[in-house]
């Protein structure tokens, strides 16, 4: 599990300096003459496509997913190895499982909490302020990158904390919808993608674009209120949800029991 660990953390940081190197690349060739990327891209072109019908929102979709599995993935993917790599250690020494006391998982919390929250406050200011990055684009594309780094710490941070609440009784009204909604954690994925395309894309409500914060925040509670629905009553006849059965079965190349 050590070896796993380290291995994994290596692999991250080797991968995720790569395309942070990459980054500072593009703010070089931006600043020396070179278009970037985004610079092509007119939001009113995307507003009138994403409000505009199925086709039109798939064209306006297409050129940025041909992007990321073509061109970014191969730097994307070695940086998923190191973290499934981390997880993998993470969860056979015992952190990840509840196995370790209440105090391992607070300590743990305020270490990673403390260290991570200025930190990544700190990095976001230092990038978004500085004139390598004068576009907006060019810094959202730099604190992507740099915020895998800077987000180890609080992720674990993160981590300890929710499962330094399952562990205490009386948060168990917030973390059994929860553990619901992670048990069906592919088809809520698939579930919260349809929901919102429904509601932002031309085809369904057609409210791309057009809301801003906080009422942002009220659709992600929609979408959160209905994710915990369907998952705890689905889970009350079923042992998981069905994009995980037909993960399950494509996997075994078999029929697999989905009824509770």
């Amino acid at each position: 599990p050590k070896t796993q660990l380290i291995a994994g953390l290596c692999v991250y940081i080797v991968a995720t300096g790569v395309i942070i190197s990459l980054t500072f690349l593009e703010a070089w060739a931006v600043e020396n003459g070179y278009q970037s990327p985004d610079a092509g891209i007119d939001p009113a072109y995307e507003i009138t496509r994403y409000v505009g019908t199925v086709g039109d929102a798939f064209m306006a979709r297409l050129p940025i997913s041909l992007f990321m599995t073509f061109v970014a993935a191969p730097f994307i993917v070695p940086a998923l190895w190191g973290v499934m790599l981390m997880g993998m250690g993470l969860t056979r020494l015992g952190m990840l499982t509840g196995q370790r006391s209440m105090r391992f998982y607070l300590v743990t919390a305020i270490i990673g909490l403390g260290v991570g929250l200025p930190t990544t406050y700190l990095a976001f200011n230092a990038v978004h302020a500085s004139e390598h990055y004068a576009m907006e684009t060019q810094s959202g594309h730099a604190w992507e990158t740099i915020a895998q780094i800077v987000g180890i710490p609080l992720s674990l941070g993160y981590a300890a904390f929710v499962i330094a609440l399952s562990k205490w009784s009386p948060a168990q009204f917030i973390c059994t919808p929860l553990a619901a909604v992670g048990r069906m954690a592919l088809t809520n994925y698939f579930l919260h993608t349809i929901l919102c395309t429904t509601f932002f894309y031309g085809y369904g409500l057609g409210y791309f674009a057009s809301i801003e914060y906080p009422q942002l925040w009220l659709v992600m509670l929609a979408v959160w209120i209905i994710n915990i629905a369907f998952s705890m009553l689905w889970l009350k006849f079923f042992t998981m949800g069905p994009f995980e059965w037909l993960w399950r079965a494509l996997t075994y190349r078999k029929l697999v029991p989905i009824r509770s």
